[in-house]
């Protein structure tokens, strides 16, 4: 869910990219004034963020911004990937990651390009499931490319760069994300 942090730290990474008078055109300064705010207010003032981006800026620039500002790992996130490494058994600890909701449920190869399909039937991102009637916007799924590289990068101890493929908020049943730096 979107903090004042998040909401700062966006407006910072736009401001590096185009200039802060584009920033302050994005992201006022009421905006950064969150305290007495509620979880659900500060989703729908991303909201309000986003859509503007998605309909001004190039696709490459959101990319790259957003991918810069996503969601970190959670502390029981972490938890639960450092039990895992613990078991002998790969697939055991692949299947409780995946059960806690943490890993992609199928994660394949293609060639020698990894595939992560969360075939939840629903859109992953803890941020826009807040928003009271969403849009689709890319921006989102953008920045859950960004988590998910934070995710598999830190259960599977190496840089893992992965691409949007399609998401259930550009209308797939499901998130899929493959991998572009081809490590096996």
């Amino acid at each position: 869910m979107a903090n004042v942090y998040q909401i700062y730290n966006l407006k910072r990474k736009i401001a590096d990219h185009i200039g802060i008078e584009k920033a302050n055109h994005f992201i006022p300064d009421e905006y950064l004034n969150g305290d007495n705010k509620t979880a659900k207010q500060k989703a729908q003032i991303m909201n309000a963020i986003l859509e503007k981006m998605d309909y001004e800026l190039d696709i490459s620039v959101i990319k790259n911004i957003r991918r810069n500002t996503s969601c970190n790992i959670t502390k029981n996130q972490m938890e639960i990937i450092d039990c895992s490494k613990n078991k002998t058994n790969i697939q055991v600890e692949q299947c409780e990651i995946i059960n806690a909701g943490i890993a992609p449920s199928k994660i394949e190869m293609l060639g020698n390009k990894y595939i992560f399909r969360f075939g939840y039937g629903k859109c992953i991102c803890r941020m826009f499931s807040k928003i009271e009637n969403p849009k689709s916007f890319r921006s989102f799924c953008y920045c859950c490319a960004g988590n998910i590289e934070k995710l598999l990068g830190y259960w599977l101890e190496k840089t893992i760069e992965v691409e949007l493929e399609n998401s259930h908020l550009l209308g797939n049943k499901d998130c899929v994300f493959g991998s572009i730096n081809e490590e096996t």
